[in-house]
């Protein structure tokens, strides 16, 4: 999946992140929610059963799209790490701010070995 001369500025961002993580479901900031397109829209949406639509088009055809609100992030994220799937999570860096693109990164890379990592030392601190 590569950019096309037509590609939005958010689009491109979108690719050159999933590019580095081509093995990760990758939940895109945009707003108040996390996105996801393409093959990873079509997984998350089945898996989590939420509504998959679309958004634009890429080489002509519609871009599959399924998202969660922010807030309800974290329960989204423990059912697909649970679920066996590798999750990188892109967040906005900044505010937005009218008429500039948003600045996006990887803010974290969540497999199920980070849950039973994070579940472990949380188990410790309690004792």
């Amino acid at each position: 999946m590569s950019a096309t001369p037509k590609t939005t500025p958010l689009m491109q961002q979108y690719f050159d992140i999933k590019s580095q993580y081509q093995d990760a479901i990758v939940l895109f900031q945009v707003g108040d929610f996390y996105e996801l397109f393409f093959q990873d829209a079509q997984t998350v949406a089945s898996f989590l059963g939420i509504t998959l639509t679309a958004r634009g088009t890429h080489d002509g055809s519609p871009i599959p799209l399924c998202g969660f609100p922010l807030h309800n992030a974290q329960h989204h994220i423990a059912k697909l790490v649970k679920g066996n799937l590798k999750v990188v999570v892109c967040d906005q860096l900044e505010e937005a701010t009218p008429g500039k693109m948003v600045a996006r990164g990887v803010t974290r890379v969540l497999t199920p070995g980070t849950l039973l990592a994070q579940e472990f030392l949380d188990e410790k601190s309690s004792t």
